[in-house]
């Protein structure tokens, strides 16, 4: 019995060649037509969906609402040093600590940027000697951790850190038979304080990028550790200032007058170089400070 053969078209007999293209061109041919079956089959259930579209079906149901997230309440607890508002866990981390009231030095050459400056809750500029001011910067509500450059104690400056109930920090401290006599003053005042001269690390150490004596460091997490160690622990028995509640309005009141400039000279051969002036800024209802006639930066932050 003859087998039947097809017959090839002409262009095709006896190429083998393009006897396999031809085939292969079958093969896609029939799979691209039994894939649209399978497709338009897939998509048959509910309404009739044109050949080719893939799309899933719609979900039926309604999606569970996503709630609104609850408006976080503002702080309501003023600090007592600067009147900053903080939360009350805040307050209550706060409070279990002194204030540091770290003596900060200032010279125009070799002392400045300052660092972790404007972290301090307060600070105080007078005259150290020579028309040369010096910093003494109260550390509470912030932790600024390194503070930079360290220098040493002067008698007035005691009364600032007493009236804080705060631990004074300082790097040696200034000595003469008279009122001016540091140790003697600290006595009389009963006053905590640490010494540089007599702890070192991890309390004070040096910086090897600045020149001595500009150069001392002292870091306020191992300070509070040692003072709580020594059960110098707060809260500190402070008579707080009256704080009022900011208005950045207030200067464009009818009528209102704002101290566009505040002018300090703390006189002294070096003036020039330690005279203060404070800008406002009307954006932030805030004054920003000059010094020795070039913007005030902090040398962490690079903050003015």
């Amino acid at each position: 019995m003859r087998r039947f053969r097809p017959r090839l078209p002409s262009f095709l007999a006896g190429d083998r060649r393009r006897q396999a293209i031809a085939a292969a061109s079958a093969l896609l041919v029939v799979g691209a037509s039994i894939g649209a079956v399978i497709l338009t089959i897939g998509g048959s259930s509910g309404s009739p969906q044109a050949a080719g579209d893939v799309s899933a079906p719609a979900l039926t149901g309604t999606a569970a609402p996503v709630p609104a997230p609850s408006p976080t309440a503002p702080p309501t607890e003023p600090t007592l040093l600067d009147g900053v508002l903080v939360y009350p866990d805040q307050l209550q981390e706060i409070q279990a600590r002194l204030p540091l009231a770290v003596m900060v030095d200032n010279l125009a050459i070799g002392a400045r940027p300052q660092v972790n400056l404007s972290k301090a809750d307060l600070v105080f500029e007078a005259v150290a000697e020579g028309g040369i001011t010096r910093f003494l910067a109260v550390y509470w509500r912030n932790d600024p951790g390194v503070i930079e450059p360290v220098r040493s104690a002067r008698a007035y400056y005691l009364d600032w850190a007493a009236e804080l109930d705060a631990i004074y920090v300082h790097w040696g401290s200034a000595r003469s038979n008279g009122p001016a006599d540091v140790p003697s003053a600290i006595s009389r005042l009963g006053l905590r304080h640490m010494d540089a001269f007599f702890l070192g690390r991890p309390f004070f150490e040096r910086d090897p990028n600045r020149a001595a004596p500009h150069n001392g460091i002292v870091n306020s997490g191992p300070l509070w550790e040692r003072a709580a160690a020594s059960d110098w622990s707060g809260p500190p028995a402070i008579d707080p200032w009256a704080f009022k509640d900011d208005d950045p309005a207030r200067g464009s009141a009818p009528g209102a007058v704002t101290a566009d400039t505040v002018d300090l000279g703390f006189g002294g051969p070096f003036s020039s170089s330690y005279s203060v002036r404070w800008t406002y800024n009307r954006r932030t209802n805030a004054y920003l400070r000059t010094m020795g006639g070039e913007p005030h930066k902090d040398g962490a932050s690079g903050e003015r």
